[in-house]
């Protein structure tokens, strides 16, 4: 069972989230605060496994990436899941992902993303919806640390985006045709994409090729 606390200074949409959340199998909502000192407090006197908090609180407390700074340091172990309405700020969301944030799903996106996103946390992942990895990645140019290339990937991906056909590269490297399918079956499941255009074009993006 992952227990959650929900930090958001809105009480109807508090609400109707902790709602929402209880219903599901293998999850629990044991709290809700309004802001992120009360949420602090509660974290020195119960166990939680997740804390989904809005980034922006009211105005004389702490807000979504001063509470995780917060959380990172006293109590490492609590995951951060960041629920906000904020979608567009590159340098703000930039901000959330430096303070060291575990994920961030935007307000607007479907409950099943908000499950998924929790599911990610509870295995001791990270989950980013791709709009705002997107945003985050073009504003700071640094790739999200949870996608890793090996080096066979990272070969193959240069000399695709340099124009090399699955027969140059196959025999540049000296490797089956099946290896570089499996290989490039493997980059587009790391950057959730589906094409070879749209694996560039995200490559890029993430800072993997020039």
């Amino acid at each position: 069972m992952l227990h959650i606390l929900l930090a958001d200074d809105h009480q109807v949409a508090i609400t109707g989230l902790s709602a929402a959340i209880n219903g599901l199998p293998d999850f629990k909502v044991i709290a809700q605060t309004s802001g992120g000192k009360e949420t602090l407090r509660f974290l020195e006197s119960h166990a939680v496994d997740v804390v989904v908090t809005d980034l922006y609180m009211n105005d004389d407390d702490l807000n979504g990436i001063e509470l995780t700074l917060e959380i990172k340091k006293n109590f490492s172990a609590v995951k951060v899941l960041m629920f906000s309405g904020e979608d567009k700020k590159s340098d703000i969301l930039s901000q959330a992902f430096q303070a060291g944030i575990d994920g961030y799903v935007p307000k607007t996106a479907p409950l099943q993303e908000l499950i998924v996103a929790l599911t990610a946390l509870g295995q001791g992942k990270q989950y980013f919806n791709q709009e705002i990895l997107m945003k985050i990645a073009h504003h700071t140019k640094h790739r999200p640390p949870t996608i890793k290339l090996s080096t066979s990937e990272t070969k193959i991906l240069t000399f695709i985006a340099a124009g090399k056909t699955r027969k140059e590269i196959t025999e540049t490297l000296h490797i089956s045709t099946g290896t570089y399918d499996t290989h490039l079956q493997h980059l587009k499941q790391k950057l959730e994409v589906k094409s070879t255009v749209d694996l560039l074009k995200k490559a890029e993006m993430l800072g993997f090729i020039k």
